[in-house]
């Protein structure tokens, strides 16, 4: 069965999670107690996988691999900070340029949703 879920995130730079596959990235928030949240929509009766995030706080540096690899979910304030979160889709398939970037945030969908459809037309 489909359900919302919250999965908390450390305020670190890099950590993976475990998500139902398929899991679709709803929000980025705060949490009750202050904590940064991804908000999911996920059936948790999937088998898991190991997604990857990327935490950097306002204003940071931008490492080359994030650019080319970090899809965008969001912003939130959390521990005194604002956090940014990305998450980090492998693209060891696919080169990910400006006009991809841009097509997944033109549609909404996230690179790894974008990826997705490539390889199912390949």
């Amino acid at each position: 069965m489909e359900a919302i879920n919250r999965y908390k995130l450390r305020p670190i730079e890099c950590q993976e999670i475990l998500m139902p596959i398929g899991a679709k990235i709803l929000s980025v928030q705060t949490g009750e107690w202050g904590e940064i949240c991804l908000w999911a929509m996920d059936n948790c009766e999937n088998k898991e996988e190991k997604r990857t995030f990327a935490l950097l706080r306002r204003g940071q540096g931008i490492r080359k691999e994030l650019r080319n690899n970090g899809c965008y979910l969001g912003t939130c304030i959390a521990h005194g900070t604002t956090w940014h979160v990305l998450e980090i889709v492998d693209n060891k398939k696919f080169t990910v340029g400006k006009e991809v970037m841009e097509i997944s945030i033109k549609c909404g969908i996230s690179l790894r949703e974008l990826f997705a459809v490539c390889e199912s037309l390949s």
